[in-house]
C-alpha cells in the first residue's frame, strides 16, 4: 500500500492489518504487529517525509505460515543505522525524547534490517507454525 505521509493513514493501514489478522485467526498477535507497524510508519512520516503529506510511503505487511514481514520505505535521505547500531542505541532510555523506536524493534521484532541508505526497513516477527491461517 502506498500512503501519503500523514499520521491518519497509519491508522488506516493498521486497521486493515488488524482485519486481515482477524480473518486469519491470528488476533492474539495484533498488539505486537501493530506496535511494530506503527513505529516503522511513524518514523517514515516524521523523519523520512518531514511530515509532508505530499510525500509517499510504501508499506507492506506479508503474512506467511510462520511469520509477519513488515516492509516500510520512505523517500527521505535515510539515516546512518550502522553508527546507531554500534553505539548501543538499543540500550537507550524509554523516557528519552527520541530513539524509542529502535528500542521497540529490539524488544518486539525477531529480526529487522535497514537498506544501505537507511530509508527502508524490513521487520520480521515469527509466530508458531501451525497456527490458523
Amino acid at each position: 500500500m502506498e500512503l501519503c505521509a500523514d499520521y491518519s493513514n497509519i491508522d488506516i493501514f493498521c486497521s486493515k492489518a488488524e482485519e486481515l489478522m482477524k480473518e486469519l485467526e491470528l488476533e492474539h498477535h495484533i498488539f505486537q504487529v501493530q506496535l511494530l507497524l506503527r513505529e516503522a510508519l511513524t518514523n517514515a512520516v516524521k523523519h523520512g517525509c518531514g511530515m509532508n503529506p505530499d510525500k509517499i510511503i510504501k508499506s507492506r505487511l506479508e503474512i506467511t505460515e510462520n511469520e509477519f514481514i513488515i516492509k516500510v520505505m520512505d523517500p527521505g535521505p535515510g539515516f546512518n543505522w550502522k553508527t546507531r547500531e554500534s553505539s548501543g542505541f538499543h540500550e537507550g532510555s524509554l523516557n528519552a525524547e527520541s530513539g524509542r523506536g529502535l528500542v521497540i524493534l529490539e524488544k518486539y521484532a525477531d529480526e529487522y534490517n535497514f537498506n544501505e541508505k537507511g530509508n527502508e526497513i524490513i521487520i520480521r516477527k515469527k509466530y508458531p507454525k501451525g497456527e490458523e491461517l
